[in-house]
């Protein structure tokens, strides 16, 4: 069994990720981005040489956040010669993944892999034709509270609005294929029910000690601008993020939210099936209604900005760049 986990970042995934491998069963180690990029589903052949690239000439994963390379970090426990060897050996994707994952498990003495990267939602179509039996699991969280936290951890108010609206509008068009949708404020404020209906949706037994710490986890475990060490106690003080920000900054999200959308030429052909981050809330039922008593800022600011970032990110190699760009406002 192969489960993969997308959507956007600060949705609590890596709490989620921590809690499953934690499972007699499930091992769901560090975000690899391996399932994140095009160029290996699309010609492996050719760029399974970039794997190992750094930021420079890596591939990047799809999506509005640049993240370059793929990340196999202490818990997969593979030596990086090994690894070599199975991507030269393999003819596809799904030939290395298949090994490489075998190798995970057998080592780990767990029965099915987990992969959670933020930016999989863009790939979760590939994903199913590889694996037919495999699942697909969706993390979101209030929008304002995710966008708030994603600023705290040191983006711009107009990258974290844009991040949130592209990886969910991409993750909801396969609401038709299966897709789990995990509510983060679920997970924090009633995590034994939560859990057991994932377990049920993976087809595992719930466990009670996946809820808990047991030993030494490792890794990072808390990043700049998280209020919880993803590895500690189950906590529900990051709901409400948005009212504890400066007035000024929910002004200018505000602004944001309601100014930028997705081209209509990408959602006519289904790249993604929501233009705004407004009806995106209304999907995932969230009342971002708070907001609304907030002033405006002045919308045609933001032009300058979006030509700035098609030009920055066609010099800096990001997957979304001036021929491709996804928003207009």
């Amino acid at each position: 069994m192969a489960v993969l986990i997308g959507g956007s970042s600060s949705t609590g995934s890596s709490l989620l990720r921590r809690i499953l491998n934690r499972h007699s069963r499930l091992f769901c180690g560090g975000e690899s981005s391996l399932f994140a990029k095009e160029g290996l589903y699309t010609n492996w052949k050719r760029n399974r040489k970039f794997i190992y690239s750094g930021i420079r000439g890596g591939l990047p994963n799809m999506g509005w956040h640049h993240s370059t390379g793929i990340y196999f970090d202490y818990e997969y426990g593979l030596a990086k010669s090994d690894v070599k060897e199975m991507v030269r050996t393999s003819d596809a994707l799904k030939a290395f993944a298949d090994l490489f994952f075998e190798k995970v498990l057998d080592r780990n003495r767990k029965s099915v892999w987990i992969e959670k990267t933020p930016a999989n939602c863009y790939n979760f179509d590939r994903f199913l034709n590889d694996y037919p039996e495999g699942k697909i699991i969706l993390t979101t969280r209030n929008p304002l509270d995710a966008i708030a936290s994603l600023s705290s951890r040191g983006l711009s108010m107009f990258d974290a609005v844009v991040i949130y609206l592209l990886n969910n509008a991409r993750a909801l068009t396969f609401t038709e294929s299966g897709l789990y949708i995990l509510k983060y404020e679920d997970l924090v404020l009633d995590p034994t029910t939560t859990v057991q209906k994932l377990c049920a949706f993976i087809g595992v037994e719930f466990e009670p000690p996946m809820l808990k710490k047991s030993g030494y986890e490792g890794g990072v475990t808390k990043m700049k601008g998280w209020n919880y060490d993803e590895t500690g106690i189950i906590a529900s003080g990051s709901i409400h993020r948005f009212g504890r920000l400066q007035r000024k900054e929910r002004v200018k999200m505000k602004t944001y939210i309601n100014s930028i959308r997705i081209k209509d030429k990408l959602v006519t052909n289904k790249d993604f099936s929501h233009k705004t981050l407004r009806e995106i809330a209304e999907v995932l039922d969230y009342d971002i209604s708070v907001m609304d008593s907030l002033e405006n800022m002045d919308a045609p600011m933001l032009r300058p900005l979006v030509f700035r970032k098609k030009w920055t990110k066609l010099f800096n190699g990001h997957y979304y760049n001036a021929f491709n760009f996804p928003i207009e406002i």
